[in-house]
């Protein structure tokens, strides 16, 4: 995973996600008896934020709800999800992905960088679809 988000900020995203993918792959094989395996980042999730960077914001949407299948409520999959959506257009979808998401960070710390931004998109007009 690591060298696949490296390869994607260098500017050869289409490696990184084949590593990322790939990571994702080994990781969704593994057993789950005490629970999914730790890691920093999920595969998904990292594979829909390089997908977004590529501007590919309907596939990022997928690896986003796949990730979310695997932990579900975790906020970076849901902003991921929520930009995803924001990205292809469907400005009704998410805005709701936001308010859920504003939702789970009622209580925040007030600095979160991406409060802001969880915020305005909750507050959208949706007159734009």
């Amino acid at each position: 995973m690591l060298q696949g988000a490296i390869d994607a900020h260098e500017g050869l995203g289409k490696e990184g996600l084949a590593r990322v993918e790939a990571a994702a792959q080994r990781y969704e094989s593994f057993p789950f008896e005490f629970g999914p395996p730790a890691t920093v980042k999920p595969p998904r999730e990292l594979a829909g934020e390089i997908l977004l960077q590529l501007d590919r914001p309907k596939e990022a949407l997928a690896q986003f709800d796949l990730a979310l299948k695997m932990a579900p409520r975790r906020a970076q999959s849901l902003l991921g999800r929520a930009r995803a959506l924001a990205a292809s257009g469907d400005a009704i979808a998410a805005r709701q992905a936001y308010a859920d998401l504003l939702a789970t960070w009622h209580a925040a710390d007030a600095d979160l960088p991406e409060l802001a931004e969880v915020r305005r998109g909750a507050a959208a007009s949706t007159a734009t679809k």
